[in-house]
């Protein structure tokens, strides 16, 4: 109810980013479909993907910064970068 319209529109990720008071594009939105990407990436953030149960299509893999098998992987892929 705190939007009107759901992924893959981005104003979820508009609403986030607003209040979290960061801009898109030095945030870094997790995602696991292909409507939360397409929803991110429109909203103007980079995405990373941990598939779940669909592996990403040549068209994700477009949109994607990067790709880890688990959470965990993603975690230790943004310590070392953040490092």
């Amino acid at each position: 109810d705190m939007i009107e319209h759901s992924k893959p529109h981005p104003e979820i990720y508009h609403l986030a980013c607003r209040r979290l008071g960061v801009q898109p594009e030095h945030a870094l939105a997790v995602e696991d479909s292909r409507n939360g990407i397409l929803s991110a990436h429109a909203a103007g953030m980079p995405v990373a993907m941990v598939p779940d149960l669909i592996p990403p299509t040549p068209e994700l893999e477009e949109l994607i910064c990067c790709r880890c098998d688990s959470l965990t992987a993603l975690r230790e892929r943004l310590a070392r970068e953040l490092a």
